[in-house]
């Protein structure tokens, strides 16, 4: 496998990283941003040139994250990146250098318009990072109740929206994460779908993060529709998060869930009129889970291929299944996985000649 291997890519990864970090000085970033954005010749393209895994270890240090929280309990709003420590504008120079934004803001701020009247007062309203792709939003659980009307709610969550898409114009990927402790209260539910639709709208890559998901409702979930990407806890809404995924089978690339419990892991492949569900574009997919428990009777399968197109398998837990359900179809394209390899995962592969040739 070494043999071909270019020498660049067999350096230890200290001496890769010392290079690139002596060589990347802030001067090589903004010149390499410019020459990218003018379209000028890259005079930059020994390091970027080299090979993917050089290209990747420069880009993620000429790129930068501004991070920002909107705290309502303290009436402020403040940049978390002790580089920018001073104020929430980004340095004029290095405007140009942010790829990602992350906004933190409560429920509460969000639905009640105090989010957005503290981000449209403070300093951060005249910045605008043209090149800013990526946004992932951390909404956090709320301390204090708050009531607010179904239709002021509504309009406060599209005009901070609004808000966003004035910061980081380019938005084109969306990573939604709800706190752990969050719990949305029926009558905010209309206010929050239309939220997420709408933030989900403007992007082209869309990520739905939910660590703990005993406030989803039927009626939060039907709004959700053409993930990219999925992470979620399979709780006790076993199947509001089944039809979750479901909706978005042909669109997600990316799932991730975690176990409380296996009683209903079937539902991944069936629908709820027992039909196959294929995810075409799925190439990641990583189960776990906590109890580390196995249903004393190991379900089986229809001969669905779910995942044709698979490239990372990641198993955190005993296999839960009967027969090659995760391996079906995708013999051509799994290139990584991680598994514990119990007696049923390798009785498994056996039976089924999983990785036999052919």
């Amino acid at each position: 496998m070494t043999e071909a291997l270019s020498p660049f890519q067999t350096l230890p990864w200290n001496i890769v990283n010392a290079i690139i970090k002596h060589s990347v000085t802030e001067e090589y970033q903004i010149e390499l941003v410019l020459r990218k954005l003018s379209k000028q010749k890259n005079p930059y393209n020994e390091l970027l040139g080299i090979c993917r895994i050089w290209r990747q270890l420069v880009l993620e240090r000429v790129w930068k994250k501004y991070i920002l929280n909107i705290s309502t309990e303290y009436n402020s709003v403040f940049v978390n990146d002790p580089q920018w420590r001073e104020g929430c504008v980004p340095p004029h120079n290095q405007v140009i250098l942010v790829r990602d934004v992350e906004i933190q803001a409560s429920l509460s701020g969000i639905l009640t318009g105090a989010a957005s009247s503290l981000l449209a007062k403070s300093e951060v309203s005249s910045v605008v990072l043209p090149y800013a792709h990526r946004l992932v939003l951390n909404i956090q659980h709320d301390m204090a109740d708050f009531e607010v009307e179904q239709s002021d709610a509504t309009a406060n969550a599209l005009r901070f929206i609004q808000l966003l898409g004035s910061l980081a114009p380019a938005i084109n990927q969306v990573r939604v994460s709800l706190a752990d402790n969050i719990r949305v209260r029926s009558q905010d539910e209309q206010a929050l779908s239309m939220f997420l639709s709408s933030l989900y709208g403007v992007s082209q890559h869309s990520t739905l993060h939910l660590s703990k998901s005993g406030f989803a409702t039927a009626h939060f979930l039907d709004s959700i529709t053409e993930l990219s990407s999925l992470s979620l806890c399979w709780g006790d809404n076993t199947l509001l998060h089944a039809k979750l995924m479901h909706k978005s089978s042909k669109t997600l690339q990316k799932l991730s869930i975690s176990y409380a419990h296996l009683n209903a892991v079937t539902t991944l492949f069936s629908d709820e009129q027992g039909k196959g569900v294929v995810y075409p574009n799925m190439q990641f997919l990583t189960l776990a889970d906590r109890c580390g428990l196995i249903p004393p009777d190991l379900p089986c399968t229809k001969h669905v291929a779910p995942f044709p197109n698979l490239i990372s398998l990641k198993l955190d837990m005993l296999y839960p299944f009967g027969d090659d359900v995760l391996f079906r179809g995708n013999s051509a394209t799994l290139q990584f996985m991680e598994v514990t390899p119990d007696p049923v995962f390798l009785t498994t592969l056996s039976d089924y000649k999983v990785f036999d040739e052919g």
